[in-house]
């Protein structure tokens, strides 16, 4: 436009001197705003204004970071650690994150109760479901035990996991009966009045738990017995 009226129109135009503001450092920069106060077009989409906590947008971030943590098992300590505050940051200046508390009390329990949801319906879609199980210790001595659902949906197998709990308890068959009892009941897996089928190593307590808690067929893994026999051998 300036080219134009100087060429055309004989007429040359000085470009507009920039308001100037100080900072609190005390020097001086060009004001982003116009004239009469308003922020300029760019400066509206950089706001440094943070999000309520509210919005609809602080809240899909937040969800998405709650489903960082729990798809990729991170601790709650990531959210405070300084390469992720400043990812976070620069993605979105405008997003005021919360604290580790409000995701372990708040948003996780909340997305697992969404998961479980969505997974209830599909097992009520499966005409049979069948289970799998097995226990560990961990690094610091501490053993868990988890169960998993195993179902035909459209014709596609699905695996989802139940549940993964710390054993107190003895591994003794009766305690380990009525932990998988406990998890048939929670989830309605019964079909026709009957307990579904399971898969196990060959352990002697899980056998006799998976008779005691009458699951029907009750089936030994055979890459289990094959490990130990060339072990054995």
């Amino acid at each position: 436009m300036t080219a134009h009226v100087s060429r055309k129109h004989g007429i040359t135009l000085k470009p507009r001197e920039p308001t100037a503001r100080t900072t609190r450092s005390g020097s001086c920069q060009s004001s982003p705003r116009s004239e009469n106060g308003q922020l300029r077009i760019n400066e509206a989409f950089t706001s440094k204004n943070k999000f309520s906590h509210s919005s609809t947008r602080h809240g899909e971030i937040t969800k998405s970071i709650g489903v960082f943590i729990a798809k990729d098992m991170r601790p709650f300590s990531v959210l405070e650690n300084q390469g992720f505050v400043n990812m976070i940051n620069v993605l979105e200046p405008r997003y005021d994150m919360p604290g580790r508390t409000h995701f372990s009390t708040n948003v996780i329990p909340k997305l697992y109760e969404e998961t479980k949801e969505t997974v209830t319906k599909c097992l009520k879609e499966a005409d049979f479901v069948a289970l799998t199980t097995d226990a560990w210790t961990s690094r610091a001595t501490q053993s868990y035990n988890t169960i998993t659902a195993h179902f035909i949906l459209n014709w596609e197998i699905q695996s989802v996991v139940l549940r993964t709990r710390v054993m107190h308890e003895s591994h003794i068959a009766q305690h380990l009966a009525e932990l998988l009892t406990a998890a048939v009941a929670e989830w309605n897996l019964k079909r026709h009045d009957q307990m579904p089928s399971l898969t196990t190593d060959n352990a002697k307590n899980i056998l006799n738990a998976g008779e005691l808690a009458g699951f029907h067929p009750h089936i030994g893994c055979v890459a289990h017995a094959i490990n130990l026999a060339t072990q054995g051998s």
